[in-house]
């Protein structure tokens, strides 16, 4: 089954620690507050991976470039 910690895993191979971001880095970039960036992600509309994977634990959410540019293009596309 394929999963979205999966899938950052494999995007993960072919990139930096520079290319995966906290939300707090992420909305630095978007020019938005952490807290709407925490919003947004709690929504769905950034989308994001939960690296502890649902447990009960606190969440440690990670956000790839292109998790970024699809909120870009989401948010232009209902400007």
């Amino acid at each position: 089954m394929k999963t979205s910690w999966g899938d950052l895993v494999r995007a993960k191979l072919g990139m930096t620690a520079k290319d995966v971001f906290s939300p707090r880095e992420a909305a630095q970039f978007l020019g938005i507050s952490a807290t709407k960036a925490w919003k947004d992600i709690i929504s769905g509309t950034l989308p994001a991976t939960d690296l502890n994977g649902g447990t009960k634990k606190q969440k440690c959410w990670r956000i790839t470039k292109a998790d970024i540019e699809e909120y870009v293009r989401r948010v232009e596309r209902e400007a």
